[in-house]
């Protein structure tokens, strides 16, 4: 969009959040999604509004579970969205995630399915769980360490 494009509302947003606007847009340049980029710039409120929900929505949960032999900390994106029962052995509960894992897929965030390709997969370590994207690394979305005491 050209500068001279601009409605007099919009240059005024434009000059009075230029700075905001072009870190956002560099953020969001990484999916090439210009309709998007246009639209923040032509709605400033939008932006903030953007921006405050993903925050909002990307912010992470912690929780200390104590079980019979230790404790558990669950901690992830997903972590009160998933309502298992965190308390029973490992392996019972990764049977579990995987259960939940494809609804979890069909609901995730338009953020969430544009930046994650490839194989996610319940991954459970020694003690530790974790939703991981396969050869990549931990999603941040839920993981469950076992801690003994």
């Amino acid at each position: 969009m050209n500068k001279q494009n601009y409605t007099p509302a919009v240059a005024k947003a434009q000059k009075k959040y230029a700075a905001g606007l072009r870190q956002f847009k560099f953020a969001v340049s990484k999916e090439n999604d210009g309709e998007l980029i246009r639209l923040l710039e032509a709605i400033p409120n939008l932006k903030a509004w953007v921006i405050d929900k993903l925050k909002r929505d990307n912010a992470m949960k912690i929780k200390v579970i104590n079980v019979p032999n230790g404790r558990r900390l669950v901690k992830g994106k997903y972590a009160d969205i998933l309502d298992l029962d965190y308390t029973q052995d490992l392996e019972a509960l990764r049977q579990d995630i995987e259960l939940a894992l494809p609804s979890l897929l069909e609901n995730l965030s338009l953020l969430e399915s544009l930046t994650t390709s490839g194989d996610i997969i319940v991954y459970k370590g020694g003690s530790h769980i974790d939703i991981v994207l396969d050869g990549k690394g931990s999603l941040g979305w839920l993981k469950v360490e076992h801690h003994n005491h």
